[in-house]
């Protein structure tokens, strides 16, 4: 018998939330006494059978499931024999007895007293003299209360929210999506990232809802666009284009893109090394498909950088064989990978981008400027000039000549006497650091001038009247 101070037990008012459901499934019992007011008045029994199809979300009553199922609730009195125990659950009632007395001492009349529960495994036990431990059991040995060392799932860390999650999870998707990939992507199985790592990966703000009106032309992925995530769609449809032929393909729920862009080497994952430069460099992913959503869409999207977070952090649990220094290791280094993230897009946001419209035909149209795209940029072979122009990191200037060498211009820059606006000269040998060298072609003038701190202005005049656009 189980004493009644040491039988789990749920109250006949509780509601079967996410929280109850998951203590329910962790101490692992297949029948629960259900008791009202006092512990001493045990009113039902549940069977763990009876949530097969509850939805946590619904918050349903448990008064609910009793009333509904109402299981038989079989008492026995202190006095009981062990055969006849046997016989009473071999007629298929119940499996399990509330055993109590009755109490006559004392002032006022008679009343029972509940003080435990007994099995059909418990006389099975006194039988064998033996104990039946099944996969189930949390104990060795109920009267030494020596607990089984078993592992076991905690479904209570997917209810814990983050303050700065903007989309959480219900604790259901939570578990759903955290099984998924522990055991279908080989990125995220126990060899890589360990359960616990992964449950807290999956509490960040990672997840995204997409409103397939409101972001109609928006794409997950697009063909030949550079990236750095992982998705895997929890909710909704999507479009999969892929090939010259741009076959289209639909995905739903449990479907995960862009695998490869989070794969990473060894190095990087050393958690002796430096954060700060694994988090700032750039190593995208170029995608051979195109994706887009064709209905409301609920997904992860996990960066390359949260996933070197989660990588590092186990790496260092299994080191120092501690699942506390993996949990503050994993807050740590994402705090950091957060914040250089946040300061790295500030950067790109001040840096203007242009679309490539620059011609040696437009010199000398002075209703708009030249512009330059963001790539390498030949200039024009018909004013016989072959330097490139590339974009930098310079959130001042946006753009400037490669610091490895300056532009090629087919021009004599060997001779004091090139000229170069009547300011200056520039010679190869020369130590001056600011020169501007033109090229005139058919009364049109395309002007380069630098000033020797990595600025370069380009002035486009025809006549008199210039057109600057500053690099």
């Amino acid at each position: 018998m189980t004493p009644i101070e040491d039988v789990f037990m749920l109250d006949y008012n509780d509601i079967l939330s996410f929280e109850t459901m998951s203590e329910i499934m962790k101490k692992g019992y297949s029948r629960i006494p259900v008791y009202e007011n006092s512990k001493q008045n045990i009113v039902a029994l549940l069977n763990i059978k009876d949530l097969a199809l509850i939805d946590p979300d619904d918050n349903t009553p448990l008064k609910t499931i009793c009333k509904y199922y109402q299981h038989h609730l079989l008492f026995v009195f202190d006095d009981h024999k062990l055969d006849q125990m046997l016989q009473d659950f071999r007629q298929g009632h119940s499996h399990m007895a509330i055993v109590r007395c009755v109490i006559t001492t004392g002032p006022g009349d008679p009343y029972y007293e509940t003080l435990g529960v007994v099995t059909l495994e418990d006389v099975i036990e006194e039988i064998i003299q033996s104990e039946i431990l099944d996969e189930t059991d949390t104990l060795v040995d109920n009267k030494k209360k020596m607990p089984r060392m078993l592992p076991r799932q905690d479904f209570s860390a997917f209810n814990q929210s983050e303050d700065d999650n903007r989309h959480i999870l219900p604790p259901q998707m939570s578990v759903a999506a955290f099984q998924f990939l522990s055991t279908s992507v080989e990125l995220f199985g126990e060899k890589n990232i360990s359960d616990n790592i992964l449950k807290k990966l999956i509490k960040q703000n990672i997840v995204v809802e997409m409103n397939e009106q409101k972001h109609k032309e928006q794409f997950l992925y697009k063909e030949g666009v550079p990236c750095d995530y992982f998705v895997l769609i929890l909710q909704g449809h999507v479009e999969v284009s892929i090939g010259k032929e741009n076959l289209v393909f639909l995905g739903g729920p449990f479907t995960y893109y862009g695998v490869n862009a989070l794969k990473v080497s060894d190095m990087i994952l050393n958690p002796q090394n430096s954060s700060d430069s694994i988090y700032v460099k750039y190593e995208p992913y170029i995608p051979d498909f195109s994706l887009k959503a064709v209905d409301n869409i609920l997904f992860l999207r996990i960066k390359r950088t949260h996933y070197i977070v989660a990588r590092r952090a186990t790496l260092m649990g299994r080191h120092e064989q501690d699942s506390t220094k993996e949990d503050e290791t994993f807050t740590a280094e994402w705090k950091h990978a957060t914040s250089i993230h946040r300061n790295q897009h500030k950067v790109d946001a001040s840096i203007e981008v242009h679309e490539p419209v620059f011609s040696i035909e437009n010199i000398g149209e002075q209703e708009k400027p030249a512009s330059f795209s963001s790539n390498w940029t030949p200039l024009p072979s018909t004013a016989n000039i072959t330097g490139m122009i590339q974009r930098t990191d310079s959130k001042d200037s946006g753009w400037s000549f490669p610091n490895s060498e300056k532009p090629e211009l087919d021009l004599d820059l060997t001779s004091k006497d090139t000229e170069i606006g009547g300011d200056k000269h520039a010679s190869k040998g020369d130590e001056q650091k600011c020169a501007t060298v033109k090229y005139v072609k058919d009364n049109k003038v395309l002007s380069f001038h630098d000033n020797g701190d990595g600025e370069v202005a380009i002035e486009i005049s025809a006549e008199s009247t210039p057109l600057v656009t500053k690099m």
